[in-house]
This record gives structure tokens, sequence and C-alpha cells, in this order.
């Protein structure tokens, strides 16, 4: 519901960054649903690989809901344990069977 993106280096000073500087997720985004979140970025990524099979596909995201897909895959307790930098690559491998698995988080190779 916001007319402009608020970077989080912009947010940081606010009651809603600390917030996510302190892993107070429910106070970033009260109405954040993670597991509605992943299971569309699943989905997304699933669609893409069953379009091209056996080929590269490029999908591209915000860092907080590429957090919440790896997390989910990843099992991991929290929905935000990395902090994407700009243009950063994550890849996931699909296998036959459609499980996603993570093979990299957070490239930045490309940016040096």
């Amino acid at each position: 519901d916001r007319a402009v993106y608020a970077t989080p280096e912009a947010i940081a000073a606010t009651d809603r960054g600390r917030a996510f500087a302190e892993g107070r997720y429910d106070d970033f985004i009260p109405d954040y649903d993670r597991h509605a979140t992943a299971a569309r970025m699943r989905s997304a990524v699933l669609d893409a690989a069953a379009a091209a099979p056996g080929e590269l596909s490029v999908l591209v995201s915000h860092g907080g809901v590429i957090n919440t897909l790896f997390s989910d895959i990843l099992q991991a307790p929290s929905p935000f344990f990395f902090n994407p930098a700009y243009t950063s690559v994550s890849r996931i491998a699909v296998t036959l069977s459609g499980r996603l698995v993570v093979q990299s988080v957070n490239e930045t190779a490309h940016l040096g």
C-alpha cells in the first residue's frame, strides 16, 4: 500500500527498521503471511521450471520474499535470514520430482 519504495538504509533508524534489525519480524511487517508467500514463490519457481524443462530460468523478486522462499526450502526458523545485496543472484535447482534444492545464496561476484 506504499507509493514509494523505502530502502533498508532509509528505514534503519525507524521503529520498523529497529524491529527488523532485532529480528522482531511480526513488528516489522505485522500482516506478513510467511506461509502464503513461500507457497506463491515456490509455485512461481515450479511453473518456470515446467515451462522450460532442463533449461535455465531467471526470476526476479525482492529480497524479502527471496528470503522467505529460501527459509522455507531450508526450513530455517526465521523468514529473513540473510541480507540480500542489491542485484545479488541466488540459485535453486528443481529436480524432476519437483524438489527445490538451494545451490547458492546472495552471489555478488558479478557486481565487482
